[in-house]
């Protein structure tokens, strides 16, 4: 559905897409698969803890991503194991990140939320669908 509203957009799901991106279109990591590609799910802790190792490109890519683009982060609790990967990473790198980053988060508490912001990781409070809604709406206006 997200690709049918925003064709413009490169949907990453396997190491392969990699090849095939556009650089000037937006990408979207599915770092936890898809569902056109079900194979690729992350669903597990051991899925999770080899997601290194079975998808090595995309997290490649990813990680030299966060050094040169903006970041949206949809569908992530502050405590899963991914989200708190990511920001470590970020808080590793945090005087070669100089980019603003949003994660869409109904969860977490203020402290949570204020360190998030120290990172350059802007909460907002909104459900993932309402956001998305509203960037349509946005682009249909342009």
């Amino acid at each position: 559905e997200f690709k049918k509203t925003f064709p413009q957009t490169e949907k990453i799901v396997r190491d392969g897409h990699l090849a095939i991106a556009g650089s000037r279109k937006p990408m979207i990591y599915k770092l936890h698969g898809d569902f056109d590609h079900p194979d690729m799910f992350v669903i597990t802790n051991d899925d999770s803890e080899k997601i290194e190792t079975t998808r090595p490109a995309i997290i490649n890519a990813f990680k030299n991503s966060l050094f040169r683009k903006h970041f949206l982060f949809l569908g992530y609790n502050m405590e899963d194991l991914d989200f708190l990967t990511i920001f470590n990473l970020i808080n590793q790198f945090q005087d070669n990140v100089p980019l603003t980053s949003y994660a869409v988060t109904l969860t977490g508490s203020e402290e949570k939320k204020t360190i998030l912001k120290s990172k350059g990781i802007i909460p907002l409070t909104i459900r993932g669908e309402t956001l998305i809604d509203a960037i349509y709406d946005g682009v249909q206006k342009l």
